[in-house]
């Protein structure tokens, strides 16, 4: 439509990745978002949510020995004594993935799936733009 103009997304800014230890299914959770404003163009929270899955240990290798095998929790419903053994047996304070091993991670996240993750967007009818400055 000629006139119309698209909302814009600055990949850089607006797109953010965050990591997650799922305790119940010893698996780690990924979410990739677009941050919200509000009116004065100060952030503030996840606008929407663009992908979420399970991160992929062959991609992470520093997580495999922490998750559980992905195709024991797919299927569906599971029964209640089966979900209580996915429990993780240590401390999660005392995990060895320090916030700063995760946060790298969203990095590589967020880097690895730009080209993806941009196509999604473009999809859904914004403009992407690299970085705003």
């Amino acid at each position: 439509m000629k006139g119309t103009v698209k909302p814009v997304i600055a990949f850089c800014e607006d797109v953010d990745t965050w990591i997650y230890f799922d305790q119940a299914f010893q698996v780690f959770r990924y979410e990739i978002y677009c941050v919200g404003y509000d009116a004065s163009g100060s952030p503030q929270t996840l606008e929407f949510v663009v992908e979420e899955g399970i991160l992929p240990a062959s991609t992470y290798p520093e997580i495999s020995p922490y998750q559980a095998d992905p195709t024991r929790i797919l299927p569906g419903l599971i029964h209640w004594q089966e979900y209580m053994g996915f429990l993780p047996q240590q401390n999660v304070n005392h995990h060895p993935l320090t916030h700063g091993k995760l946060s790298h991670m969203e990095q590589r996240l967020k880097h690895h799936s730009r080209q993806r993750i941009t196509k999604k967007l473009q999809h859904l009818g914004y403009d992407v733009i690299h970085a705003a400055s």
